[in-house]
């Protein structure tokens, strides 16, 4: 009998915040533990890393956050690892979007084999494209960013999802 994997990465904001003061520097470690919650097997190792984006001569290069301030954009990249020797099915990626940040739009990678939706509920709800009194949801409304594969993951292979958020 095939057997179907079922995982979900939910990374919430839990022990580091954003601290808005007037005269002060919004300072934030941003960094969150990644964590899967598998329900019949251990197969994805999923890791969250954070790099803020400045501007240079050539564009942009993403450095380390160590500071982020009112405007800095911050890059969250996934890495979904299938290290198993069997495909994992119903695969799905669900990204908080931080209290204080705002979702930077097209700005989260499209996989191919995975639907990319956003929810501007907290999660209940799901679309390509989210609207709102009939008009293209602001950034500042978007909760959520999520990747759910429509096929398997073939083992031992990564899949790398990012998306930006900008510092309010």
């Amino acid at each position: 009998m095939k057997r179907l994997f079922s995982t979900t990465l939910a990374v919430a904001a839990l022990s580091t915040s954003i601290l808005v003061c007037s005269s002060l520097p919004v300072i934030s470690q941003l960094t969150q533990p990644a964590t899967a919650q598998a329900t019949a097997t251990k197969a994805m190792v999923l890791k969250l890393s954070q790099s803020k984006k400045v501007a240079d001569k050539k564009g942009f290069k993403l450095v380390p956050v160590n500071k982020a301030v009112p405007g800095d954009v911050i890059v969250y990249t996934i890495a979904a690892n299938n290290i198993s020797d069997k495909p994992v099915s119903k695969l799905v990626v669900n990204q908080k979007i931080r209290p204080g940040t705002s979702y930077v739009i097209s700005s989260a990678t499209p996989i191919k084999g995975a639907e990319l939706t956003f929810s501007t509920d907290g999660g209940k709800t799901y679309t390509a494209q989210p609207i709102i009194a009939k008009k293209p949801a602001p950034a500042t409304k978007y909760t959520n960013v999520r990747w759910a594969f429509t096929g398997s993951v073939a083992p031992k292979t990564q899949s790398n999802l990012s998306y930006e958020v900008q510092i309010r």
